[in-house]
């Protein structure tokens, strides 16, 4: 602003030229939006500096317990151990029952399929750390990926 003002001006640049008023608005102007553009920075550094405090007050004991607990409220169980019973003819707490390929029933159902969080502090219907529990969970992963590639193949055909 200053280099701008003096006679002779410290560089060129077409506001240099430009007569002492208009030089003096346009000056103002950018001064005022620039003021402006400062305000909002620090107003939004304060709200990142407040998000970054907050996020260290909760440890990483307290964020695995609040995903537990959100694992905990959203968990249907598979078939005969869901609230309001199997979602479809293929739906069952075993895997031994689940025929591999989709049936009619299971494809068109409406009722989002029983997929487990392969997490050990997720809900399961099967004992914690056991292989039965480990191979319930590979299984219904395994399967609900080739549905997955099963549907594709028969979008694209």
């Amino acid at each position: 602003m200053n280099d701008v003002s003096v006679a002779p001006a410290l560089f060129q640049d077409t506001i240099t030229s430009a007569p002492e008023k208009h030089r003096k608005l346009t000056i103002d102007h950018i001064s005022e939006e620039i003021d402006r553009l400062l305000t909002i920075v620090e107003r939004e550094t304060g709200v990142v500096l407040r998000l970054e405090k907050a996020k260290l007050t909760v440890t990483h004991v307290q964020r695995s317990q609040a995903r537990s607990a959100q694992l905990e409220q959203i968990y249907d169980p598979p078939g005969e151990l869901r609230s309001d019973g199997p979602r479809h003819d293929n739906d069952f707490a075993t895997i031994e029952g689940i025929r591999i390929a989709p049936t009619h029933s299971e494809l068109f159902s409406s009722v989002a399929p029983y997929i487990p969080v392969f997490d050990p502090d997720a809900p399961h219907h099967l004992p914690f750390g056991s292989m039965e529990r480990h191979l319930d969970i590979q299984f219904r992963l395994l399967r609900e990926e080739l549905m997955y590639v099963l549907s594709m193949f028969l979008n694209l055909h």
